[in-house]
């Protein structure tokens, strides 16, 4: 099974909210992460998974963002920063 997961923490052993995602080897996909450090909500969308957690405890800011994927080609794009 293919997981889309937000990891706080270690990798083992962290809260690991997921959902399933399988994604199509033949098609590209947009990941999207939003983040609300006033309440430490993320939402992550990857392909059609929604992955949605509560950070515990709330970071003062975001100071690392990484991806992995296995057995497949990863670009990476500048993050935007917005106040809403």
């Amino acid at each position: 099974m293919n997981r889309a997961v937000i990891i706080q923490g270690p990798f083992s052993g962290g809260r690991v909210p997921e959902e399933e995602f399988e994604p199509d080897v033949a098609k590209v996909y947009e990941t999207q992460v939003n983040a609300d450090l006033a309440t430490g909500e993320i939402a992550m969308t990857a392909g059609g998974a929604t992955v949605n957690t509560t950070l515990d405890p709330i970071p003062e800011a975001i100071s690392h963002v990484g991806v992995g994927a296995a057995s497949a080609a990863v670009d990476f794009s500048r993050v935007e920063v917005s106040a809403r």
